[in-house]
């Protein structure tokens, strides 16, 4: 869940008046006109807040930083707005100058908290987390509230404290009721524990709450396939890869579950098209290996080679390696057209989204290296061909 800003709170010019008085100090007349110009544009960074003009808001809070930086409120509200922004990493900065000058206010702690949330460290996030529900009494009843317990629990999800993580969970459904994406936090908590019947009561109340979630249907497939369920699995994973056919995650969890039943060559098909669609995936090569065949998969792309090469040939390309023997050949081709501006063709190819490489030899020639994959199509090469 993205994290909301916690609300501003009104700076009035009494209050900077109070702040000096308190160090002992009377505002002379140019004192009391800079106190006016600032008061004034935190009146008029709040408006802008308010109205959803973020950049005039930062612009007016950092005019008031510039004026007074002594007023902790000041660098508070110039964080809050920034953290609105996305800027986690500014928002950090006067967030913490706003603690250094007044220590312990729950609003500020709030903001740090969901600052550094925001910047990926979570460890740095809990104790502000902790300090800003202490300074609250721990109970809340607001959106801020439901925000802050969500981004808490994903903080100590992220440090490893996972029980600890769904009890955050819970306290955010307290204040809120129940949610499709709390329910999958819970969820993917509980299934990292190993966890799997809790795992899938809240995946399934997840798609209860809100069937369109393909996310949900991938984790509650995994669960169902680790509790045995292999029927159960399949189905679940075959909707989610139908709704997600380049995620090559969804679909690599699916071949597993097809190669767990016996389908070999569903299973075969779909880690073909997990490679294809993330060709780095972990484990993704070495099971289609498995399930294909070493030999076959060399078979195939010998196969593809052996259309490949005369088809350059026959449109005017120089093959290096060309007439090599199949026992000294690989699937990579390296081409060029003597004349040709082969940058521009790999240009080409790559905005069509056919992934190549421009080499060159020692000769100052460049060519294009095009390595095709098992899983690629016999249209898919014969659509490179029409782009030389």
């Amino acid at each position: 869940m993205q994290a909301r800003r916690i609300a501003l709170r009104l700076l009035a010019c009494a209050l900077m008046w109070t702040t000096l008085d308190t160090m002992g100090q009377k505002p002379d007349a140019a004192k009391a006109a800079l106190l006016q110009r600032a008061d004034a544009a935190f009146h008029a960074g709040f408006a802008a807040q308010q109205s959803g003009n973020l950049e005039l808001a930062r612009a007016k809070f950092t005019e008031v930083v510039r004026l007074e930086p002594q007023i902790p409120e000041a660098h508070e509200a110039l964080g809050a707005v920034l953290l609105e922004m996305n800027n986690a990493s500014e928002a950090i900065v006067e967030l913490e100058t706003a603690a250094r000058l007044k220590p312990g206010e729950s609003g500020n702690e709030a903001n740090l908290a969901l600052a550094y949330a925001a910047a990926g460290n979570a460890a740095k996030a809990i104790p502000h987390f902790v300090a800003a529900l202490h300074a609250k009494g721990g109970a809340g009843s607001t959106e801020a509230d439901v925000t802050l317990f969500d981004a808490y629990g994903r903080a100590l999800a992220a440090v490893g404290r996972l029980d600890d993580a769904i009890a955050e969970f819970a306290a955010e459904e307290k204040i809120a009721g129940p949610s499709a994406e709390t329910e999958d936090a819970i969820g993917t908590l509980y299934a990292q524990q190993r966890k799997w019947d809790e795992a899938r009561k809240r995946f399934e109340r997840a798609l209860a709450l809100d069937g369109s979630l393909t996310s949900v249907r991938f984790r509650l497939g995994v669960v169902l396939r680790e509790q045995g369920d292999l029927a159960g699995s399949v189905g679940m994973l075959a909707a989610a890869a139908q709704a997600s056919p380049e995620n090559g995650s969804v679909l690599f969890e699916y071949a597993e579950t097809l190669a767990a039943a016996g389908r070999d060559d569903d299973a075969a098909a779909e880690f073909a098209a997990a490679l294809k669609a993330t060709p780095e995936l972990p484990g993704a090569a070495l099971e289609l290996a498995m399930e294909v065949g070493i030999e076959n998969i060399a078979a195939e792309l010998l196969r593809k080679r052996a259309w490949l090469v005369p088809a350059l040939v026959e449109k005017g390309y120089a093959v290096l390696n060309g007439s090599a023997q199949p026992e000294n050949a690989s699937a990579i081709i390296s081409f060029y057209k003597p004349g040709q501006d082969m940058a521009a063709i790999q240009k080409r190819l790559e905005e069509a989204k056919i992934s190549v490489s421009l080499r060159a030899k020692r000769s100052g020639q460049h060519y294009i290296r095009l390595s095709p994959h098992y899983y690629n199509t016999d249209a898919e090469l014969r659509r490179v061909m029409e782009l030389l």
